[in-house]
């Protein structure tokens, strides 16, 4: 079967090449495996959060974001100095993160692998939350690919972006930090826009670099 490239987007020729059927071709190659897996639906989407420590069972969350795949409506929210305050921590926003998670069937990070997911499972497990179980949906990191097909002084997110041209990765103030965790919504207002702007390159990011990686099943 031949198909006309011309119909299909850059980005979804992109993964039509990156991605690999039982065959061990890719969607070019093989174009109704790729379609016919296309027809499951899969909804992919970008996680990116923000934290007080980089351990979970002495920190907590501070804000997440989900951006959907080729969608601007990015899901993401911050906790409150109420909630901070009444002891209650990251109880809502990790509970809200897992279930709009849980409404894609493979999420992609960065560097997420050693912290977004296992800080996320660790808060869950402590607050007695369900987690996604083994299977239940699959996970890339960005970073991997950053690291094993790329050269650079460093593999951070920002360094991608600079090597590839791709604007948005902003710094912030480590005094930020200190404020968020008292709750000071100014200080997790500039967070959450933080973390939004990260979900956005990762995605930009990875769209640039699928063509070097199989697209695989591995577990979250």
């Amino acid at each position: 079967m031949t198909i006309n490239l011309a119909n299909y987007p850059k980005a979804e020729i992109l993964r039509m090449n990156a991605w690999h059927c039982g065959h061990g071709h890719n969607g070019l190659s093989h174009p109704m495996c790729y379609l016919r897996e296309k027809k499951k639906n899969i909804k992919r989407c970008f996680l990116d959060i923000e934290t007080d420590s980089l351990v979970g069972d002495y920190g907590f969350m501070l804000t997440y974001s989900i951006k959907p795949e080729n969608d601007d409506n990015i899901i993401c929210s911050a906790v409150t100095k109420e909630e901070i305050d009444n002891g209650t921590y990251d109880k809502r926003l990790v509970k809200e993160c897992i279930n709009n998670l849980m409404k894609f069937d493979r999420v992609y990070t960065y560097y997420g692998s050693k912290f977004d997911i296992p800080f996320l499972r660790t808060r869950a497990l402590e607050l007695g939350l369900d987690f996604p179980i083994y299977g239940a949906m699959s996970h890339k990191d960005v970073w991997y690919i950053a690291k094993y097909k790329l050269k650079l002084h460093s593999n951070r997110l920002a360094s991608v972006c600079d090597l590839l041209e791709i604007k948005g990765k902003s710094n912030l103030n480590p005094k930020l930090w200190r404020l968020a965790k008292s709750g000071n919504k100014k200080a997790l207002d500039e967070i959450l826009k933080h973390n939004i702007a990260d979900v956005e390159v990762l995605e930009a990011v990875y769209h640039r670099l699928m063509n070097f990686v199989k697209e695989d099943n591995r577990s979250i």
